[in-house]
């Protein structure tokens, strides 16, 4: 996942929708279902978008990470206040959102991969997300996540077309700066 980005990669008019759902935390057949679309045509929408990033093979929480860090898709702000976690819960949250495995993020947190499920299932339900995308965009809006390793986020307008937020994310505002 090492990239250096001196600007982002801009999405095409039908990625764009598919990968803001994405941050909300949809899976693709809910995104299918949310754009009235095919779940092979979502699939390959996020493929391409795979490509335009210039990552693959990651699960889709990281790439969630880097289409907000990069500020590919705008990052929401969530509409209500962050949760106070502790130490280990944001240690938890970083590993989650940069990690292309749970055994990845349990060899970054030192646990052992068992307890990995356990341990996210109960940081979605402090957070009150839906999905580790849907808690990995709380997290970028609460701003609770650094930056990733090795990338570095671009300094640039984010001009996405507004997306209507999926009913469970309908407490979210747009950040001002993404109009």
């Amino acid at each position: 996942m090492t990239e250096t980005a001196s600007k982002p990669p801009k999405l095409s008019p039908a990625e764009l929708p598919v990968a803001i759902y994405l941050t909300q935390g949809l899976s693709a057949t809910g995104i299918a279902r949310s754009l009235q679309l095919s779940p092979e045509t979502v699939h390959l929408h996020l493929s391409r978008i795979h490509r335009k990033i210039g990552i693959s093979g990651i699960r889709p929480t990281p790439l969630v990470n880097v289409l907000l860090e990069r500020k590919v898709v705008p990052t929401p702000i969530p509409g209500r206040p962050a949760p106070d976690l502790p130490a280990d819960d944001l240690a938890l949250l970083e590993a989650i959102a940069h990690e292309p495995s749970l055994d990845a993020i349990a060899e970054r947190i030192g646990i052992p991969r068992r307890k990995v499920p356990a341990r996210i299932d109960h940081l979605l339900e402090v957070a009150g997300a839906i999905s580790t995308e849907h808690l990995v965009t709380l997290a970028r809006g609460w701003q609770l996540l650094g930056t990733g390793q090795n990338l570095t986020v671009a300094d640039t307008d984010r001009t996405a077309p507004p997306v209507s937020p999926s009913p469970d994310t309908a407490d979210w505002a747009t950040t001002p700066d993404a109009a």
